[in-house]
């Protein structure tokens, strides 16, 4: 569970490497974060090394991968996964980081780190993301999250070694795509 920037920008890596030019890629990297509570079936369901993480055979069982807002979806489980199985575990290491919301203010530097790095247009991906109301989303979920797209912060992180950080997410990226390279042909 990164944060809302991270998979943004994981998924922009990913349209890029595979010429996908489909919003509802965008959207469905968002939308496991966002569906209503009574639609929604947690996306953390297995015992990882500290965390609860995506049961990922499970989502390759129940996921149309020629459904570019599934697709989304799964690439957000997968990094999810990558993120609190790989990347927490080997350089953060506190199984504490999400009680009382503490790793959330490194969140907030890191959304801003990502938005300048990868010139994200925060007003496009608003709209983008607002479409989302179609897909049974929580309103009060979907207008958090892209509120904290619009609240970044500069100050120095608690946990996270944003280098490390970045480092992660582009390679992570390329390792989802090579993933959905090899279940499916993207139409051109």
């Amino acid at each position: 569970m990164p944060s809302i920037a991270s998979h943004i920008v994981t998924a922009k890596i990913i349209s890029k490497n595979l010429d996908i030019n489909d919003d509802n890629f965008i959207r469905g990297n968002i939308l496991p974060d966002v569906i209503s509570r009574d639609k929604r079936k947690t996306h953390h369901r297995i015992n990882g090394k500290l965390f609860l993480v995506p049961d990922i055979d499970y989502f390759k069982k129940t996921l149309d991968f020629n459904n570019m807002l599934e697709l989304g979806y799964y690439t957000h489980v997968l990094l999810d996964k990558y993120y609190l199985d790989d990347f927490l575990v080997n350089n953060v290491g506190n199984s504490n980081i999400f009680n009382n919301f503490a790793i959330y203010s490194d969140y907030s530097v890191i959304n801003d780190m990502l938005i300048e790095k990868y010139k994200l247009d925060l007003k496009k991906l608003e709209r983008t993301l607002l479409l989302l109301r179609k897909e049974g989303v929580d309103e009060n979920l979907l207008k958090m999250n892209i509120a904290f797209l619009f609240n970044g912060q500069k100050h120095d992180t608690l946990y996270i070694d944003l280098e490390q950080y970045d480092r992660f997410l582009y390679d992570t990226s390329f390792k989802i795509a090579q993933d959905i390279k090899s279940r499916l042909i993207l139409k051109k």
